[in-house]
């Protein structure tokens, strides 16, 4: 019995002693006066004020495991990343149908300075694009060849690039750092940088095609990205692919064009998202030197006698060689994006862009000050909207772009400011799933180079109206 008393007494005593401890971890009373009163707290029922601390305190340990999952899986997504990276080989692509139904422009004739067809209504293949890229440890490597049938079966190079990519994991911050070297996409704005496959509208905006024609250029460029911060800076040739001056792709002097872009994108809210920037571009530009020529003698039947005479004679003198010259050109520009999830399906996105430049037109009207005698003044913007809800989506833009702000058309003895801005007014309603898309877009066009039978300007009619099957793979 004594035995057994002395065992009840130990554990009585252990009991009590740990209910002390543990309220002294809670930060109870202290240890002498627990110790004293270690009879009644078990006995007695522990007061409200304490249950909830201990509430409070389960509380706030779910919060650290809730901000540790989402941390690991934040690691996790950058280690999937970087896996990715590490893949060997992986190949993509894209085809894009279209189907010109109308056409205003259009007329069955033919161009008679170049014999083209002047009918554009018709069924063809606008891109089929084909990708391959290679990485691996930070290294990596791309191609992507185009085929399309919009001036007859063509296949071309798009873009070759290589380059090294660094990322840091977010434990602390999120440092991105690129280098490339190649054919690659020029960094000017939002629009020219951004992926074809991906854009709402079927075509660019007239401000992109005029300064930047083809999207791509030869150069190498250097990108960072830290937390809401872009910035990137390249060095090209500064003939994109599809300029019209006949240097496409290549550099005929020996200066070099740079291109920046610093920027911005940052969540506002759980649900809306901005991106903004600016853009410079400062450059050299070509301009083409003559071959000298001689004197010819030409004879005009004027009369239509068949016969020479002395009147009907023409000596043109001939001309000196002049040598070939370079120009400034350069651009600044800026845009904006505002994206928003209006409703679990419902997402909604505004943006805008617009660009000053000085003889950097490339692919409209190409940019020549030395032959016109001065500097061209350029400037165009674009406004669109887009609402996407399931499947569907909805889409207006607005583009101009003026070419020469300093244009003058001569009207009899008079010189007078002429206008000679682009304009389109583009509506899209598409739909799609999964890597399917299909989409139909009309396009009012306000093209400046139409002549009324008086002579004066006026408006072409070419609006257009295009579906396009797209099919990502």
């Amino acid at each position: 019995m004594r035995s057994l008393r002395a065992a009840v007494v130990t554990l009585l005593l252990l009991g009590a002693a740990r209910m002390a401890r543990a309220q002294d971890l809670d930060g109870g009373v202290a240890p002498a006066a627990e110790a004293d009163a270690a009879p009644v707290a078990a006995t007695e029922p522990m007061p409200a004020t304490h249950d909830d601390e201990l509430r409070e305190r389960v509380d706030n340990l779910e919060r650290i495991v809730a901000a540790q999952a989402a941390h690991t899986q934040a690691i996790e997504r950058a280690l999937r990343e970087d896996a990715k990276r590490h893949s060997f080989l992986t190949i993509s692509g894209y085809t894009q149908i279209d189907v010109l139904a109308h056409d205003q422009s259009s007329s069955d004739q033919l161009n008679e300075a170049t014999r083209e067809p002047l009918n554009q209504e018709r069924i063809f293949v606008r891109r089929a694009r084909l990708r391959s890229d290679f990485a691996r440890w930070g290294m990596r490597a791309s191609m992507e060849i185009d085929g399309n049938t919009v001036r007859g079966p063509a296949l071309k190079l798009v873009s070759a690039e290589i380059g090294i990519e660094w990322l840091k994991y977010p434990m602390t911050k999120h440092v991105w750092f690129d280098y490339s070297l190649g054919l690659m996409k020029i960094p000017f704005g939002a629009e020219v940088p951004s992926r074809t496959q991906d854009r709402v509208f079927l075509e660019e905006t007239g401000l992109a095609r005029a300064l930047f024609p083809g999207d791509y250029d030869a150069g190498m460029r250097v990108g960072l990205r830290w937390r809401w911060l872009r910035g990137s800076v390249a060095v090209m040739n500064g003939d994109p692919v599809g300029e019209l001056g006949g240097y496409a792709g290549r550099n005929p002097n020996k200066a070099f064009d740079v291109v920046e872009r610093l920027g911005v994108d940052t969540a506002i809210s759980e649900h809306a998202r901005v991106t903004a920037g600016v853009s410079f571009d400062h450059g050299t530009g070509f301009h083409a030197g003559t071959s000298g020529t001689k004197d010819l003698l030409v004879w005009r039947d004027a009369n239509e006698d068949g016969r020479v005479q002395l009147t009907e004679l023409q000596v043109i003198p001939g001309q000196a060689a002049t040598p070939s010259a370079n120009f400034d050109r350069d651009a600044i520009g800026a845009d904006a994006r505002f994206v928003a999830l209006l409703a679990p399906h419902t997402r909604l996105e505004v943006a805008g862009e617009l660009a000053w430049a000085t003889n950097l037109d490339r692919g409209l009207e190409p940019a020549d000050p030395i032959a016109t005698g001065r500097d061209l003044r350029e400037f165009g913007y674009a406004v669109s909207a887009t609402i996407t809800w399931r499947m569907l989506v909805g889409a207006v833009r607005w583009d101009a772009y003026d070419p020469d702000a300093d244009a003058r058309d001569q009207q009899g003895s008079t010189l007078v400011p002429e206008d000679r801005s682009y304009g389109t007014l583009a509506v899209v309603l598409g739909s799609g799933f999964d890597s399917m898309h299909a989409v139909i877009e009309y396009d009012h066009v306000i093209n400046p180079l139409g002549r009324t039978m008086g002579g004066t300007p006026t408006t072409l009619a070419a609006d257009t109206l295009t579906l396009r099957y797209q099919v990502a793979y």
